[in-house]
């Protein structure tokens, strides 16, 4: 019984085996997948919709899909279903302002046919879904005060747009205990910037828009530090800067066209200024009381950084580190406040091309001590040159008297006396 049972298991497993035999196996690993034939991109917002096109059928596959992520190293891999000659993958909530990568795939279980790696960007996020989140509470609690204008609590990026003027601030006694504003820069439609009397703000970022440094704008801001100027600024006007005892370096914008007289001014602790090549006006006595100041660079510096000068006229001085001081020979005049308030200057020699000294040129210069002239006809005056009553005036021994009876110059005749008893001691 056993041998028969045994025989007859033989005889099934050959028959199995020989119609085993007579099925066509597959070849998968020569067999390729489909080609995908285009992928389209849909996008709006933070949704993005994948298409891919399948250019033929006559082919197997077992997956379609796309690798889809933030880095082209990190994509992930997404499958997605079939319909027809096409499969698409849809993605929502992404981030705004963010590049993102993909490629269509398409796989038979061994083989898989990827498209190229594409990206696209997401636009900007809306302005007017969002609230500025400012960095200092004062800040935030006068502008929700004074530009919140749905009253819902907060400042959106579109009511800062809206703002044309800051003069409000400048009423609020709480302005002066503000410590940052940076902020200011989603304030895009302020073409003109004056808020004086911020005494605690140490850093603040102008909008990109604005023009116009107006006058007094940073006047009294004693603690900042930082100053963002945007590439825009055309114009600074008079006391722009001023009595910043804090601020440590200004950088001027490419875009600056005119500087107005005293912009800058009590600045103690800066030391140098460039003036960018695109200023074609700068006003005598744009740079006054900066002790520190000891270079300009740029439009209309002398080799030496000491001066600004423009058709042989001294503009502005830089007296940082200097007690003697000699004016280039070719200069033929000292513009209005253009030296004045160089209190560490000890002496300064004038030559002989100077023929004119303007209002306040060389006024308070509380240490001047001695003076030199080299011309012979005493330059014109055009007011009370404010002089130490004890500066030591030398003049050409030839020219002594006529500096004794030239209207202001007369007012110090008695401390006018030859070049030649001139002594460095």
């Amino acid at each position: 019984m056993i041998r028969l049972l045994k025989e007859r298991f033989s005889v099934c497993a050959l028959l199995l085996a020989m119609c085993i035999s007579c099925v066509q196996r597959p070849d998968i690993e020569g067999t390729l997948p489909p080609e995908i034939h285009s992928v389209h991109l849909s996008l709006s917002e933070t949704t993005a919709i994948l298409e891919a096109q399948i250019r033929s059928h006559n082919s197997s596959f077992l997956e379609a899909g796309f690798y889809f992520g933030a880095a082209k190293d990190k994509m992930e891999k997404r499958p997605c279903q079939a319909h027809g000659s096409t499969f698409s993958l849809t993605s929502e909530g992404l981030a705004y302002e963010t590049d993102y990568y993909y490629c269509a795939y398409i796989s038979n279980g061994i083989n898989e046919i990827k498209t190229d790696i594409l990206k696209f960007t997401t636009g900007e996020e809306p302005i007017f879904i969002r609230n500025i989140e400012f960095e200092d509470p004062y800040a935030e609690l006068l502008c929700i005060r004074h530009y919140d204008s749905n009253r819902d609590g907060y400042l959106s990026y579109e009511e800062a747009a809206q703002v044309t003027s800051v003069e409000q601030l400048g009423d609020e006694a709480n302005r002066k205990n503000i410590v940052s504003f940076n902020e200011l820069k989603h304030f895009t439609s302020l073409r003109e910037f004056s808020l004086p009397g911020c005494h605690s703000i140490r850093s603040v970022t102008l909008p990109e828009n604005l023009e116009t440094i107006g006058e007094d704008a940073f006047n009294e801001w004693e603690s900042i530090k930082e100053i963002t100027i945007p590439d825009n600024v055309r114009i600074i006007e008079e006391h722009a800067f001023s009595q910043m005892g804090a601020l440590e370096s200004l950088q001027l914008p490419d875009s600056l066209k005119r500087i107005s007289s005293f912009a800058i001014m009590h600045c103690d602790k800066l030391e140098e200024l460039h003036f960018p090549e695109r200023t074609d006006t700068i006003e005598a006595g744009a740079v006054y009381r900066c002790p520190n100041v000891s270079r300009f660079t740029g439009a209309m510096a002398t080799e030496d950084g000491r001066l600004l000068v423009k058709d042989d006229i001294v503009l502005c001085f830089a007296p940082g580190g200097l007690e003697t001081f000699t004016i280039p020979e070719n200069i033929i005049a000292l513009g209005s406040n253009s030296m004045r308030g160089a209190a560490q200057l000890k002496e300064l020699h004038i030559g002989s091309s100077l023929m004119m000294i303007g209002e306040n040129a060389v006024a308070e210069m509380s240490s001047l001590e001695k003076m030199t002239l080299r011309r012979k006809t005493p330059p014109l005056c055009l007011n009370e040159p404010r002089l130490n009553k004890t500066l030591e005036i030398y003049v050409p021994a030839e020219a002594l008297e006529d500096y004794k009876i030239t209207i202001h110059w007369r007012n110090y005749r008695t401390n006018i006396h030859p070049l030649e008893e001139y002594t460095t001691n």
